[in-house]
This record gives structure tokens, sequence and C-alpha cells, in this order.
């Protein structure tokens, strides 16, 4: 597992190192996260200026334990709950 700070610190790294073409997979929606503090990462990754970004909503497995919490209501997920208000998710679309 690596954590953001290990990012920013190899990106430099891989361009002295001559890799110019990085990629960024993000995933929205994790425990915690929200609104402000994706945005955040967001502010962050364009100073890093990557080639490609993918962003993926974050999938729980109903049996996970991250799914049962969730069914339970002891895991609050703010930014999923945002994003879930978002005109690209209205099933009216």
């Amino acid at each position: 597992m690596h954590r953001r700070g290990d990012v920013y610190r190899a990106v430099p790294f891989l361009h002295a190192a001559g890799i110019q073409n990085i990629s960024f997979d993000l995933i929205a929606g994790l425990p915690h996260q929200t609104p402000e503090s994706w945005r955040n990462s967001l502010d962050e990754l364009i100073q890093l200026a990557p080639q490609h970004v993918s962003i993926y909503l974050l999938e729980v497995d109903e049996g996970s334990h991250l799914g049962s919490e969730i069914l339970r209501g002891e895991q609050n997920i703010p930014l999923l709950q945002f994003l879930l208000t978002m005109p690209w998710l209205s099933p009216t679309i």
C-alpha cells in the first residue's frame, strides 16, 4: 500500500529518471473522504501534472467488512453521499 506522501515524493524521482508518462488512478467515495478532502486531492494532483488520470467510484461488496459496516450504519461516507447527488449519476439522465 502506498500513501499520498509516497506518491508526491516519487514523482520527481521518476521525472529525473526520464519517465514522463505518469498516470494516476483515484478512488472517490472512500470512508472519511469529504467533498473538501476530494477537492484537495484534485488540487494536489493538478500540481503533479500527470499525463493521464482515471477516477473510479468506490465499489463496496455488501458481504465485505466495509459493506457490513455501511449496512449497519456504522460507516459514514460523506463524499459518496455528495457524489450521489451529482447530476451525472441521476437516473433521469
